[in-house]
């Protein structure tokens, strides 16, 4: 398929997600692997977050009028859903208990060791922390 420069578009660009206790690869690291192999970046194409169209579309189905200080992006992924919500301007909520759990301890449950959060925020470029950090979403 690389060599044959087919496109792909890719819905969903997550690299991993958690199974139980585990993180499975996801669709994002198919389009990784395909550009690995040798497929042209320029044809692969990802649509979902971080990308400003899923947020555009998502706004214009479902939140119409909706003032971007009213929204919130939800997610436990800081490459994908805290850097999306960032770039198209909205409040960020991340959830710790997802991919990045082994690299976000809780000190007694309770309190997040800041350290590694500003860590993980410089790993992954982000411009700011996200604007809520949670342990769970429940």
């Amino acid at each position: 398929c690389a060599q044959r420069l087919l496109p792909m578009l890719v819905a969903n660009p997550d690299l991993v997600t958690v199974q139980g206790k585990n993180l499975v690869k996801m669709p994002g690291a198919i389009a990784a692997r395909y550009v690995a192999l040798g497929a042209d970046p320029a044809h692969v194409h990802l649509l979902g977050k971080p990308r400003g169209i899923i947020y555009e579309v998502a706004r214009r189905l479902f939140l119409g009028s909706t003032p971007k200080d009213r929204i919130v992006c939800v997610g436990d992924s800081l490459e994908h859903d805290i850097r999306g919500g960032q770039d198209f301007g909205i409040d960020s909520c991340f959830v710790t208990s997802g991919i990045h759990a082994e690299e976000l301890p809780w000190e007694g449950n309770e309190v997040l060791d800041a350290a590694a959060l500003d860590h993980l925020v410089q790993k992954h470029g982000l411009v700011a922390q996200p604007t809520i950090t949670v342990k769970h979403f429940q």
